[in-house]
């Protein structure tokens, strides 16, 4: 029996709600297959196991004034265990927190860079594609550049790249519109994780949508390249109003909607994304070859449309796809059937622990 500890935050932030979620949802089929994982909140109360996950997020509030804390605990979590995995719950492929690699065996990602060589490089605003925008804006002088405090990534030696790894993203939770409502309140008043044991419903290809395209995002960061692309992307469909909707009128205009779009923010996979999916929307992203993650759920021209990271080809795409749109919703048929190959039944359930084992041997 192989024993596992995972410590994570009692916030139970939501890129944690992914990370567990399949755990323990399969935790019976799990502990069949000799793997014994137990989760905690609190680090002191730990016990002796053969591996250790440390969730980022339970130094999320650490790093700005307590940062010798954070590696005071993984000293102390080293000498608890035969390896120890540092599990980056965080957005993006890029970002490695680069100072906690001496003191660990594995660093799960959620998706990670397929070129692992580009870790030995540094990123504006510790991403590829802000790096890109930054670069882009820079480049051309006619173009306004908003200045401010230049925030770049940690580069990582070479010895350390066979450390990351990508584990599975945040795609196995339920991103359903019941999910999403009594899950907040399970983790709010509970502090627990809300397993629903029922599939979620699904819209069906004989659903007529009416609704061209979905545009609903949060164009509003504190950083100016994070926010770039969503904000060049509002400019190009020239919306006047991106007005956030309840939940429900979200998921009603979404499921009522022929395509999706969604760009980048902190991170290049959305929420939106599987809710695209489980809506049967054809997913509009910007091009995502640049990543490796699990589920593989974007698949270009098969699960999702990709569009450049120039912007110079997103508007052509769509309206080709509006007004070809029986040519193209095979990718909303796939896309969905794809995702949902990965949640539900015996199938989704020997796909995770197959992944699990897997990562796990990568151990050793």
């Amino acid at each position: 029996m192989i024993s596992i500890s995972i410590i994570t935050s009692r916030n139970l932030h939501q890129n944690t709600v992914g990370f567990l979620y399949p755990l323990i949802k399969w935790k019976n089929k799990i502990q069949s297959d000799k793997i014994k994982f137990n989760i905690s909140y609190i680090l002191k109360n730990i016990s002796t196991s053969d591996i250790i996950i440390l969730d980022s997020k339970y130094h999320r509030n650490d790093w700005l004034n307590n940062e010798d804390k954070i590696y005071s605990d993984l000293s102390f979590l080293r000498n608890k265990c035969s390896k120890l995995i540092y599990c980056d719950t965080g957005d993006s492929s890029g970002w490695i927190q680069s100072k906690v690699i001496k003191y660990i065996d594995k660093y799960w990602k959620l998706q990670i860079l397929k070129n692992k060589i580009l870790y030995l490089e540094k990123f504006y605003d510790g991403r590829i594609y802000t790096d890109y925008y930054y670069k882009l804006l820079n480049k051309h002088s006619n173009l306004k550049v908003i200045k401010e405090a230049e925030d770049w990534s940690n580069p990582i030696s070479e010895k350390d790249l066979n450390k990351i790894e990508a584990f599975w993203n945040t795609s196995l939770a339920d991103y359903s519109l019941t999910s999403y409502s009594v899950g907040l309140l399970f983790k709010r008043y509970l502090g627990k994780i809300y397993i629903k044991k029922s599939s979620p419903k699904i819209i069906t290809r004989k659903k007529l949508k009416k609704n061209n395209i979905m545009f609903n995002f949060n164009i509003h960061y504190s950083r100016f390249y994070i926010a770039y692309q969503r904000k060049e992307l509002n400019k190009l469909f020239d919306l006047e109003k991106n007005d956030r909707l309840t939940k429900y009128g979200y998921y009603k205009k979404l499921s009522n909607s022929k395509m999706c779009i969604s760009p980048f923010g902190w991170g290049e996979i959305a929420y939106r994304d599987y809710e695209a999916f489980i809506n049967q929307s054809i997913l509009l992203k910007p091009n995502m070859d640049h990543i490796e993650t699990w589920p593989e759920l974007y698949i270009k021209d098969k699960t999702y449309l990709d569009f450049d990271w120039s912007l110079e080809n997103v508007k052509s795409i769509s309206e080709k796809v509006i007004d070809n749109y029986e040519k193209y919703i095979d990718i909303a048929f796939t896309g969905q059937s794809n995702y949902l190959s990965y949640l539900h039944g015996d199938e989704a359930e020997n796909k995770f622990i197959l992944r699990l084992k897997k990562l796990l041997k990568n151990l050793q």
